[in-house]
């Protein structure tokens, strides 16, 4: 039954639209990645465990949530903004963030090109047969949380689609997963919106599946603009004067509660903190919702300047 259902699924499109269920997506490690990476997953009830100097002892940590917390990024390898913004947070609220730390690392993109749909799919797919490799070697530092620093994959297949992928996650690792998606999800309702326009980099496939996820769970998209970017690394190079005038002209439209910036390569959070206090209205930086979503999950609750008001104000 599971190799007619493989069959069948080989000769679909896999979109993240078009007849979408769990299970299209294909997770597993390439080769020769599936013979050298090994899983790591995190024990928190085991009551002895092995200590990374060979010690064989009692398992004492009980849970993933302090103050003082190990927290692994993980990013495409062509993405060189979202490691920027967290320190830049980080930085900025130095006091408040004493002994929180990142451990970055990049999923080997070998074709960063995003020019069509076709591009984009094709991305995905090679970001989820380098994922777990990825996380295998980062787990190694013994982290307490996970950030996925990157966007689309968290939008792919709308709500259902986001949750395959954190428990695809969390069965690799033991370790709760912070999501784009859901860090968006979260930070709107703390401000009430449901009326919401969303700028990504996307090229029409990527603003297909962020419009369906946010519908599902709730949200009206009353526009998205989506900037079309040609390639994963031109994202990161897309002026801040652009991004405000598609803001200013395409998503500052009547009744509008919220606007939501994705794609983690996309630095957004100064002009976010700026248009805020002039527009009136909340904008939601994916990467300000990242560190913030991830934060709090951990217990940590520290508001920091400079990141926008859902720092400030959640």
């Amino acid at each position: 039954m599971e190799q007619n259902k493989r069959a069948r699924l080989e000769n679909v499109r896999v979109d993240g639209i078009t007849d979408f269920e769990r299970g299209q997506r294909d997770f597993a490690p390439s080769a020769p990645s599936n013979t050298d990476s090994t899983a790591i997953r995190a024990d928190f009830t085991s009551a002895e465990k092995e200590y990374t100097n060979g010690v064989l002892a009692a398992n004492r940590w009980r849970s993933h949530r302090g103050s003082l917390t190990g927290e692994i990024v993980i990013i495409p390898s062509t993405n060189t903004t979202v490691e920027y913004d967290f320190w830049n947070m980080v930085m900025l609220n130095r006091e408040a963030c004493k002994g929180i730390g990142f451990h970055t690392s990049g999923i080997l993109i070998d074709s960063p090109k995003l020019a069509t749909d076709e591009d984009m799919l094709n991305f995905l797919a090679m970001f989820r047969k380098q994922l777990f490799t990825t996380v295998d070697r980062l787990m190694t530092a013994e982290p307490q949380y996970i950030i996925m620093g990157m966007s689309l994959e968290t939008f792919f297949g709308g709500w259902e689609g986001n949750k395959e992928l954190k428990e695809e996650l969390f069965v690799r690792t033991g370790l709760n997963i912070a999501t784009g998606a859901e860090a968006c999800k979260a930070s709107l309702k703390k401000f009430g919106a449901k009326r919401i326009t969303v700028l990504t980099p996307y090229q029409e496939i990527g603003d297909r599946n962020v419009v369906k996820f946010f519908s599902e769970i709730g949200f009206e998209v009353l526009r998205i603009a989506g900037l079309k970017c040609g390639s994963a690394t031109d994202i990161a190079h897309v002026p801040e004067a652009w991004c405000e005038k598609v803001v200013r002209e395409n998503l500052c439209v009547p009744g509008v509660d919220a606007i939501v910036q994705c794609g983690t390569n996309l630095s957004f959070v100064p002009l976010a903190e700026r248009l805020e206090q002039e527009l009136g209205i909340p904008i939601i930086a994916i990467n300000v919702a990242c560190l913030w979503f991830s934060l709090r999950e951990v217990g940590i609750d520290v508001k920091l300047n400079g990141c926008t008001r859902l720092f400030r104000e959640h």
